[in-house]
Formats: C-alpha cells, sequence, structure tokens
C-alpha cells in the first residue's frame, strides 16, 4: 500500500471517529455502547493499514499508535488502550531523547486518567480481587457470584467497551441462570472484538446447548457456516460439534460437521488446550458416518475422558455435550496482564 492510499483509510476512519463522537455526546446506554463498537473498528482499520505499508518511518508507526490508542481509550477499553501505550512507549525509547513526546502528551492525561479510574474500581471490588487470587471467575456461593455480578456490572457501566468485562458479565450470568443478560453481555463483546474466536464459539456452544438461545443464533450460525474459511480455530471446533449435536443423522448437517472438523484441523494450533476436543469430535464425526453412537465409556475407552473425571458422569449422559463442556471450560479471551 502506498502512502497516499494510507491517508485515504486514515480519512475514512476520521468519519466514523466523528460519529462516534457525537454518540457519545448524546449519552444514553446503547449510544454510548455503539460509540464503542465504531471506535474499536477504527482502531482495528487503522491497525491493519499501517501493517500494509512498506517499511513505514518510526514516526509513521507512532503517529499510527497513538492514534489506535485515542480509539481505544475514547472507545472505553482501557484494557486494550493499555497494550498500545505499551507499544509507544517502547518506540518512543527507540528513539533520541525528547522526540516522539509530542505525539504521546497530548493523549497521556486521558490515557492515564481512565487507568486509575480503572485501578480505582479494582480496589472496591472486594469479590472480584478473592476470586482473581483464587484464579476463578465464578464463585460457588450464588451469594458471591450474585455480589461479583454486581461489582462486575460496575466495571461494565464505566467502561462499556472492553470486551473482557462483558465476557466476564456473561460468565455470571449464565451462572445465575439469567438467560437474557448472559447473551445480551456475550453479543456486546463480540461485536466490539470480532477478532476473539472465544466469543462467537462461546455462542455457538450455548445455542446448541440452551434451548433459550437457539432461536437467537439461528443467523449466527448460517453466517459462521458460509464464512467457515475465515473462521478461528475455536469456532470451527464449536461449529462442529453444535452441527453434531442437531445433526439427528441428517447428511446435510453430518457434511457441515465434517467440514467444521477439517477446518478446525487445519487451524489447530500446536499448544492449544482444545487438541484433545478436536480429537473427541472427530472421533465422534468418523462413528456417526459409520452409523454408531459411541457413548461415555467408548470417550474413556479412547483416551478422550480420564477416569477420574468419569467418576462423576452418568452412563447415559450424552458424550457430545461433555465435550463440549469441557471445550468450553477451556475457551476464553485474550487478556494482557
Amino acid at each position: 500500500m502506498n502512502l497516499e492510499r494510507y491517508r485515504e483509510i486514515l480519512f475514512q476512519i476520521g468519519a466514523r471517529k466523528i460519529k462516534a463522537k457525537s454518540l457519545l455526546a448524546e449519552g444514553s446506554e446503547e449510544q454510548r455502547f455503539e460509540a464503542c463498537v465504531l471506535l474499536h473498528e477504527a482502531a482495528r482499520r487503522e491497525r491493519d493499514a499501517l501493517a500494509e505499508l512498506n517499511a513505514p518511518s518510526l514516526e509513521t508507526q507512532l503517529a499510527s499508535l497513538a492514534e489506535q490508542c485515542a480509539c481505544l481509550v475514547e472507545g472505553l477499553d482501557p484494557r486494550a488502550s493499555r497494550e498500545r501505550w505499551n507499544s509507544m512507549e517502547s518506540l518512543v525509547a527507540k528513539r533520541p531523547e525528547g522526540m516522539g513526546q509530542a505525539m504521546v502528551m497530548p493523549l497521556a492525561m486521558r490515557y492515564f486518567r481512565a487507568q486509575e479510574e480503572f485501578d480505582a474500581l479494582y480496589e472496591t471490588s472486594p469479590t472480584i480481587q478473592k476470586q482473581r487470587r483464587l484464579n476463578a471467575l465464578v464463585p460457588r456461593r450464588k451469594v458471591d457470584q450474585k455480589r461479583i455480578r454486581r461489582e462486575i456490572q460496575r466495571f461494565v457501566d464505566h467502561f462499556p467497551g472492553d470486551p473482557v468485562l462483558w465476557f466476564g458479565l456473561h460468565r455470571i450470568s449464565l451462572a445465575l441462570e439469567r438467560w437474557a443478560d448472559a447473551w445480551m453481555a456475550l453479543s456486546r463483546a463480540e461485536l466490539l472484538n470480532p477478532e476473539e474466536g472465544a466469543y462467537r464459539a462461546t455462542q455457538i456452544a450455548l445455542a446448541w446447548q440452551v434451548p433459550e438461545y437457539r432461536e437467537s443464533a439461528r443467523d449466527l450460525v448460517a453466517s459462521t457456516l458460509k464464512s467457515l474459511p475465515q473462521q478461528p480455530f475455536e469456532v470451527c471446533l464449536m461449529l462442529a460439534l453444535a452441527e453434531l449435536g442437531a445433526s439427528a443423522d441428517e447428511p446435510e448437517r453430518l457434511r457441515m460437521a465434517q467440514r467444521a472438523v477439517e477446518a478446525a484441523e487445519a487451524k489447530a494450533p500446536a499448544d492449544s488446550k482444545l487438541l484433545r476436543s478436536l480429537g473427541a469430535a472427530r472421533f465422534m464425526l468418523a462413528e456417526r458416518l459409520a452409523g454408531r453412537y459411541p457413548t461415555v465409556a467408548d470417550l474413556v475407552r479412547e483416551g478422550f475422558i480420564d477416569l477420574p473425571q468419569q467418576a462423576h458422569v452418568a452412563p447415559d449422559a450424552d458424550p457430545l455435550l461433555l465435550i463440549a463442556e469441557h471445550a468450553l471450560s477451556s475457551v476464553g479471551p485474550r487478556v494482557s496482564a
């Protein structure tokens, strides 16, 4: 991409930012969220445009990172803006002392104010702190689940542009069986960051397992099938499990499951926690294509369920649901420290 085309893209991004600022000024909850989505999209387009430039100068890289960071600060996402800020600081360190500060300083006050507000909310959220020490988002007791939901909701009210917060609100709402709230929170996480496969993968898995979600997810599943080559690994895996679960031996659904398994195999990272689930999905597909119906005992025999885990599973449990539950427990957004 040449510099002229890059500047044209920047102009298009500017139009999105103007619309987003107008929505933020109007101030309703829905308008604030729509503005956050636009600003996140602007940050991604800025990042992608920079990546296509041939050997951009340090000044161009720094200007782009500053713009991305500004979009994410205005888009009320302190977590993602911190990543861009750290990248900016790394670039500034490569330049002679004092150079590059002119691009960083106008943003500094807004950036640090948002970080301080985020930290202050954390300091007054004891249940979140406790669960973080336990490395578990969802507490066991209902009373603690309700308490942590209130704490996460406070974060979301202040920072509706953080998709990780929305995902956390989804997980807690799901535990409390607040089905509509859980689906809305998960959908908002996916709108803010459609590149994070964990969100769509979770939507697909839940749409198959939770009857309340099936109607809401019908279009989502159809659009995912159409764009299967572009979908990340975890989305392909969950779609394969969902199609196997819904197939009732319909040849077309089994073919879709096979396509999804093949797509997942082509994209599977070597270190993924989901590789065992992928192997289980491949086994289930082969059995179903052969006209057989594997049981939990078959999954244990093939090494897809550990013997200690089997002790807590009913012999007549749905093996596909067990695979999906294991996969879901390993699916989550990538979160920076």
